[in-house]
């Protein structure tokens, strides 16, 4: 995968966490042609937006189907390319827990799980 990427702070202090990440898996993912990125229909909730206006052959929504989502991504991963899967952390964490222990984890997959809005409710979206 390409280096390090690094940011100074003048150029993320006005940015969301989201942007950010948004922000670093473009600048990864122009370095790597390799990177892929894949969502449970939270593009919009995770910031990745920016990634499937620029890379539109390269994101993956999967609809609301998150295990599905980490299948995906192990196969993906299995013919060389470097998923990186954004959800919610507690579809991350919990609902697919089988699919990356036994899909991801067993072969060892270079496959990135990013889980953001951890906490108990996410404001005006609710609990989840």
């Amino acid at each position: 995968m390409a280096g390090g990427i690094s940011y100074t702070s003048d150029e993320t202090t006005k940015l969301s966490t989201g942007e950010v990440y948004a922000k670093m898996l473009c600048d990864l993912a122009e370095q790597d042609p390799r990177i892929v990125t894949l969502t449970a229909d939270l593009a919009k909730s995770t910031k990745i937006g920016a990634f499937m206006e620029r890379f539109p052959e390269r994101f993956y929504n999967v609809g609301i189907a998150e295990q599905n989502m980490f299948g995906i991504a192990a196969g993906m991963a299995k013919c060389g390319l470097i998923p990186f899967t954004s959800c919610f952390a507690i579809f991350t964490s919990c609902r697919g827990l089988d699919q990356i222990h036994t899909d991801i984890c067993y072969q060892n997959l270079n496959v990135k799980m990013i889980g953001s809005h951890a906490g108990t409710s996410f404001g005006q979206a609710g609990t989840t």
